[in-house]
C-alpha cells in the first residue's frame, strides 16, 4: 500500500502539533465518509518522543548544560528519530515513542503506525535543519511543509505554555530567553527550504 509522509517544521509554539493534529482529523473525517471502515488513514508522529532520556542527559560529559538547553537540536537522538522515519517509508508499520511532560521522559511504543495509515505527518523543529542526519529527512519525505509564526509571538505561546504548566513566571521567562529563543532564531533560517509554508493557526501552541 503506498504511503505518503509529510515532514512539518516550525519554531517552538509555532502550532505544528496542532496543524499535524488538525489535517490527520481532516483526512481521516473525510475517508470514514468515503468508507465502511473505520481505521484511520492519517497519523501523526511527533519528535518529542526522541528527546534525549533523562537517563541519557545524565550520562552526557555536559550534563548541566544539556539539562538547561533540553530543546536544542544536540538533546534529541536524531539518528534515530531518521531511521523511524525510514522505517515508516520502508516497512509501512511500526510502535514510536510520545513524549510524557509529566514524566520529563519518552514513552517507549505509545504511538502505533499500521499498514493502512496511508498519510503519516511527521512533526518537529528540526525537520529542515541543514545538518546531519536531519538532513536526510528531506530525501525521506514526500513533502515538507513550515508553520510560519513569528518568533515574538511564539514565544509568548511558550511562556504561556510553560506558566500554565505550573513553571514560576519568572523561570519560564529565563528558559525562554536562555533556550527556547535561540532555538526559535536557529529554525526559523530553515523556513527557506520548506515545500510549503503555511500560516500559523490562530492561539495554537
Amino acid at each position: 500500500m503506498s504511503r505518503y509522509i509529510v515532514a512539518i517544521a516550525g519554531v517552538p509554539g509555532s502550532g505544528k502539533s496542532t496543524t499535524a493534529n488538525a489535517v490527520s482529523k481532516c483526512i481521516n473525517a473525510i475517508q470514514q465518509k468515503k468508507s465502511a471502515s473505520e481505521q484511520d488513514w492519517a497519523i501523526h508522529v511527533p519528535m518529542d518522543g526522541f528527546h534525549l532520556t533523562r537517563m541519557q542527559l545524565d550520562n552526557l560529559p555536559n550534563a548541566e548544560e544539556a539539562y538547561l538547553r533540553r530543546g536544542a537540536d544536540w538533546t534529541f537522538d536524531a539518528d534515530q528519530f531518521v531511521e523511524s522515519i525510514r522505517d515508516i517509508r520502508h516497512a509501512g508499520f511500526g510502535e514510536y515513542p510520545s513524549f510524557d511532560h509529566a514524566l520529563g521522559d519518552p514513552v517507549a511504543g505509545d504511538i502505533k503506525v499500521c499498514k493502512e495509515h496511508r498519510v503519516v505527518l511527521v512533526e518537529g523543529n528540526y525537520l529542515l535543519l541543514d545538518k546531519a542526519p536531519w538532513t536526510e529527512i528531506r530525501n525521506i519525505a514526500d513533502e515538507t511543509w513550515f508553520v510560519d509564526c513569528s518568533v515574538e509571538v511564539a514565544m509568548q505561546r511558550v511562556l504561556r505554555r510553560q506558566t500554565g504548566n505550573g513553571v514560576a513566571p519568572e523561570v519560564a521567562r529565563k528558559r525562554v530567553v536562555t533556550n527556547d529563543l535561540p532555538n526559535a532564531l536557529q529554525i526559523a533560517a530553515t523556513k527557506d527550504r520548506a515545500d510549503l509554508v503555511l500560516p500559523a493557526l490562530p492561539m495554537s501552541c
